[in-house]
């Protein structure tokens, strides 16, 4: 091995170097490059020496658990809810009266049963309590889901179901009486002791929009926000009270506005809807102008300017009440 220490100022770089900010790197093909200030170690390394490295790194940080088998049967899950918007929408969740209950997680455990684990991914087992033992054999999908808590509308106050989301898909490996050991094949969300469970049911695809649409006679309203956090902004999702009923379809874009008293609507962000429910649906934020808000307003995204059904007023000051 040679180490080379080669000074350098601030606004300098060696000739054929990469100077870059993290504290270690791994570059092609066989250089090992170390920063500090002010001088960058450079470590030529040979190529044994870098293949020892490479399996090193795969040893430290390759699951215990995972085997060839286990990362190949998650392509037995269907493709529209491994990648893409659709496993986006699978994920997300969506409002809801309420859902079939088969059974819930009684503990997460790693592959040597040692105790429960923060971090769980392809091919770690779990167990679960099924409420219908009788009906499910090894092989059989689940749904992992979790009820986040009631949606009421911000506005007028009505209740519109609860929030679900969807942590994750396993597959039943063995059943002992009413406990089941399954196998993770999808994972979305943290799993944790008390989350449910439900047959696995690929999500239907919603026709296509119809020219003629008539929407709502009223602006929309966003209802609820993923996960409630502090910020969302694009590539977060939201949820609105339009819904398939309402005359929205998969793929509309809707364009996001905010009331303020005494000032004009002003523009925000913009939504695609990618899941639909009767009255309510799932949508994606492609664009923020500043962080999305619960009861924000939106509109259908192209609609006139004398769409009066579609346009809504500023809210009042205090002095014109």
């Amino acid at each position: 091995m040679r180490i080379t220490l080669y000074p350098v100022k601030p606004s300098v770089k060696p000739v054929g170097l990469a100077c870059r900010t993290s504290e270690l790197c791994l570059t092609t093909f066989h250089d090992l490059i170390c920063l500090r200030r002010p001088y960058t170690v450079m470590l030529r390394m040979t190529r044994p020496m870098t293949f020892l490295l490479s399996a090193l790194v795969w040893a430290l940080f390759w699951p215990a658990s995972a085997t060839p088998a286990d990362l190949g049967s998650s392509e037995s899950v269907p493709k529209e809810v491994r990648f893409g918007e659709s496993a986006v929408a699978f994920a997300a969740g969506f409002i809801r009266d309420s859902l079939p209950t088969d059974g819930f997680v009684t503990r997460t455990v790693g592959a040597a049963y040692t105790g429960d684990k923060l971090m769980l991914g392809v091919g770690d087992p779990i167990f679960l309590r099924l409420s219908k033992a009788d009906e499910a054999s090894p092989g059989d999908l689940l749904t992992l889901y979790r009820r986040l808590h009631k949606v009421f509308h911000p506005l007028e106050g009505r209740y519109l179901g609860d929030l679900f989301i969807i942590l994750g898909i396993v597959r039943v490996a063995k059943i002992d009486q009413d406990l089941a050991t399954v196998t993770i094949e999808r994972s979305y969300d943290s799993i944790a002791p008390g989350d449910r469970a439900m047959r696995f049911v690929l999500p239907p695809r919603d026709p296509p929009s119809l020219p003629g649409r008539m929407l709502p006679d009223s602006p929309g309203v966003i209802v609820d926000v993923q996960d409630r956090r502090t910020l969302i902004g694009q590539r977060n999702v939201v949820y609105v009270d339009w819904g398939r009923e309402d005359g929205l379809a998969v793929g509309d874009r809707l364009e996001v506005y905010r009331v303020m008293p005494g000032l004009p609507n002003r523009m925000v962000g913009e939504l695609k809807v990618i899941a639909m429910e009767d009255h309510t649906a799932t949508a994606l934020i492609s664009r923020s102008l500043t962080p999305i808000l619960r009861g924000d307003r939106f509109t259908f995204k192209g609609a006139s300017k004398d769409t009066v059904y579609q346009e809504e007023k500023p809210l009042p000051t205090k002095e014109e009440k």
